[in-house]
């Protein structure tokens, strides 16, 4: 009967797969297992998250699979977020496959660290760092994350579509300086901020002037480029910021985002998370 735990046996299969994709047959020239174990094998690994079949009916290591394989062997990176116990048990409960447990974990040590972000900000700020095999932060965000995250401890979820997250635990429990959301530089400008929340926590931005920048940060998002008029339009239908916010303090903040930048004719423009993992982007390379 296949034990429902990662064993030596499966970490050493999984540390196989570093050497290029595989299948069952493969996988056990490159190990001391038998092809039939293994398939069932890379089936708990596949329904968990942890690895990926190709169209060629082989295996290749998921982002999830290969921090697992790259972790040091004696624990001490096991959960290098720091959760609360009840926390952890509620985790536990909710049975979760491993992929999408990694970012629920990520989401919970963001709001922890930050207090305070929507649902914008946390896709923006955690999707690339446990995207756990969804194809865009939408759907890691409406089918995964958003209700594990709601039926956390310490996690109040907002009234209304847009509104703030929020954490109501003991403040900094987790430890987000692993993950680089405040100190790594992440942009090719050198821009110090690291996710849009890190921007409007330290500029102060509150209350309805930040519904605008979200605002307008998600039409970018969406759309990939636009012109001010389009910018403006979108942080317009926020009621509060007038005129003269919209045009000299929203292009500040909106600026400072990370892979926000101005093209060369003047307009908008965002590298997508699809991009930035099409051409290899790696946060601890920037």
């Amino acid at each position: 009967m296949a034990t429902d735990t990662l064993t030596e046996a499966d970490r050493d299969a999984l540390a196989a797969l570093l050497d290029g994709p595989a299948d069952a047959s493969a996988l056990a020239s490159r190990t001391d297992s038998v092809p039939d174990d293994l398939a069932e094998r890379l089936a708990f690994f596949e329904d968990n998250g942890l690895v990926r079949e190709r169209d060629d009916g082989r295996f290749e290591l998921t982002d999830s699979g290969r921090r697992i394989v790259l972790a040091p062997g004696d624990g001490s990176a096991d959960d290098d977020i720091d959760l609360p116990d009840r926390v952890r048990r509620t985790l536990a409960a909710l049975g979760l496959r491993a992929d999408l447990l990694d970012a629920v974990r990520h989401a919970f040590a963001f709001l922890a660290y930050w207090g305070e972000a929507t649902a914008a900000e946390l896709r923006e700020g955690v999707y690339t760092e446990a995207p756990s095999g969804y194809g865009s932060p939408d759907e890691w965000w409406r089918d995964g994350v958003r209700g594990a995250l709601a039926a956390l401890p310490d996690i109040e979820p907002p009234s209304e579509d847009g509104g703030l997250w929020r954490y109501s635990g003991d403040p900094e429990r987790a430890d987000p300086a692993a993950e680089g959301w405040k100190m790594l530089d992440r942009t090719a400008a050198h821009e110090p901020y690291t996710s849009l929340t890190h921007v409007l926590t330290d500029e102060s931005v509150t209350g309805n002037e930040r519904s605008a920048v979200v605002a307008a940060f998600e039409r970018l998002r969406e759309r990939g480029e636009a012109d001010d008029d389009e910018i403006r339009e979108a942080a317009g239908r926020v009621e509060g910021p007038d005129d003269a916010w919209l045009n000299r303090e929203l292009p500040d903040l909106l600026a400072a985002v990370p892979f926000v930048s101005r093209t060369s004719d003047g307009r908008w423009s965002y590298v997508s998370m699809r991009e930035r993992a099409r051409v290899g982007f790696d946060p601890a390379d920037a």
